[in-house]
């Protein structure tokens, strides 16, 4: 149909010229050659186009050598243009016979007299011809490109997921070996602590191995699979450590990449425990400022040393980039009063 369509516009366009070009010379308006034939003209080229349709598809333009693509074409192209235009002048004579205008020739000697018409329409099927594939290959690479873009942004996409699940496969064992140390610390003195270490390390790996493989997930969940964390290091570290969360009701659903704060907090408890000889406190704020959600967590250590951009922070960054791009902002500061704090800003964004 949509062939059709195109034919019968190119009918009305070169109708309209012929009416208006005629009227313009002052020539009488002849409605068998003007308008009539036009349209046999066209609705000929619209029967034709399907054969050569075909053979775009049996040889592509641009995909082969020219013996492979364009010499078939050619051969097609100098058989089909003739046919189509005697095919024209056939159909012109036997329309007309059927509206009770026959010519007063037979059909031969009309399509014989017509050798110059013949001609004409031969040459001009020949520029048809191309012009056809022209528009088949415009619409055969569009719908490719189409398909390819697709192909390729769900590549990315799967190549995307794969590092950010080899990001946060890499976090596992770097969370437990730093904790199984801190426990083989307690066990030959005081394995009790070391006990309750051990049970709050099944429950964090319980939490972290069944919380799926979604790349993010709601504040609030992501503080739950952390809490057993708090409480190993609370065990740890006793009073020598206070951890204090100051998160906004209004954030609690904002997404955030899974298992990115334990890393940052993990950073802060090591480093503000062991550098300080007051007790430490590490702070968890979380708040929501215009359109995006800005996290800080910060410590009363000794400050920025050249060791901070760890195993832990620079797996952040990195997945940070793989999910936000140039969408996000992580930064490391000293804080004037003591120690570090590390801020984080995402674009603020919830599961609805």
């Amino acid at each position: 149909m949509g062939v059709l369509a195109i034919w019968l516009a190119v009918a009305v366009f070169f109708s309209a010229e012929n009416v208006l070009v005629g009227a313009a010379r002052h020539r009488p308006f002849d409605w068998q050659w003007d308008v009539y034939h036009e349209f046999v003209y066209a609705l000929t080229w619209a029967a034709f186009s399907g054969l050569v349709l075909s053979a775009g598809r049996r040889w592509p333009v641009g995909t082969g050598s020219f013996q492979r693509t364009i010499a078939p074409h050619l051969l097609v192209m100098a058989a089909l243009a003739p046919a189509q235009i005697v095919t024209t002048y056939s159909v012109h004579y036997l329309g007309l016979a059927l509206l009770g205008h026959q010519p007063p020739a037979t059909l031969w000697s009309f399509v014989a007299n017509l050798q110059a018409g013949i001609v004409w329409g031969t040459l001009t099927g020949f520029l048809y011809y191309w012009l056809i594939l022209g528009v088949q290959a415009a619409f055969v690479y569009q719908r490719m490109y189409r398909e390819q873009s697709v192909a390729t942004a769900t590549l990315e996409r799967r190549l995307a997921e794969a590092r950010l699940e080899a990001l946060r496969l890499q976090l596992h064992p770097h969370f437990l070996f730093n904790t199984l140390n801190a426990i083989s610390a307690f066990v030959p003195g005081d394995p009790e602590r070391a006990q309750r270490m051990i049970a709050r390390l099944g429950e964090l790996l319980r939490r972290t191995l069944n919380g799926g493989s979604a790349s993010e997930l709601p504040l609030a969940e992501e503080l739950e699979l952390l809490s057993p964390y708090f409480e190993i290091q609370k065990i740890r570290f006793g009073d020598r450590l206070t951890i204090e969360l100051h998160v906004a009701a209004a954030v609690e659903h904002a997404l955030i990449p899974t298992l990115m704060l334990q890393p940052l907090v993990e950073n802060a408890v090591e480093h503000g425990v062991n550098r300080t000889l007051s007790g430490a406190v590490v702070r968890l704020k979380a708040e929501r400022v215009g359109d995006r959600l800005r996290l800080e967590v910060s410590d009363n250590g000794a400050g920025i040393d050249g060791s901070r951009d760890g195993v832990g922070l620079a797996n952040t960054r990195a997945r940070l980039t793989e999910l936000y791009g140039k969408a996000h902002r992580l930064e490391l500061q000293s804080v004037a009063t003591g120690g570090t704090m590390v801020t984080l800003e995402l674009p603020f964004r919830t599961e609805n």
